[in-house]
């Protein structure tokens, strides 16, 4: 926590403290992926998780079966397979970052968001 932080704790109330420690932006990664299967979509990061890792094992799959052919028309063929789904698999990956990307800049406007009531609620005090 850096000196800002510090002093921004100080100056909330105990109340105001607690609710800002909950969100603490410096969450670890595994917190972060277990985050994406909270909240209103997490239907779709459930979906788009088992997709991914689909994609992921028929890549693996079409990989072994490259080396193990030996003649060039089919080599092409897994080959072509294998980048196609390691393909998919990233842009499912990619698309997963910006999904705990959001819950991150959402986690920070919160904090943001109860600075300004505390400083809005000592402004009319």
């Amino acid at each position: 926590m850096d000196e800002l932080d510090r002093r921004i704790t100080e100056a909330l109330r105990a109340d105001e403290a607690e609710q800002y420690a909950r969100l603490d932006p410096e969450v670890p990664p595994w917190e972060m992926v277990f985050e994406t299967f909270r909240g209103r979509n997490r239907w779709l990061n459930m979906l788009i998780s088992f997709w991914m890792l689909v994609f992921f094992g028929l890549a693996v799959w079409c990989l072994v079966q490259f080396f193990r052919t030996d003649e060039v028309r089919p080599a092409l063929t897994w080959g072509l397979g294998f980048l196609f789904f390691m393909t998919g698999s990233a842009f499912l990956k990619v698309w997963w970052w910006m999904e705990m990307q959001k819950n991150s800049i959402i986690r920070e406007v919160k904090r943001v968001e109860l600075q300004l009531a505390s400083l809005a609620s000592r402004a009319d005090a």
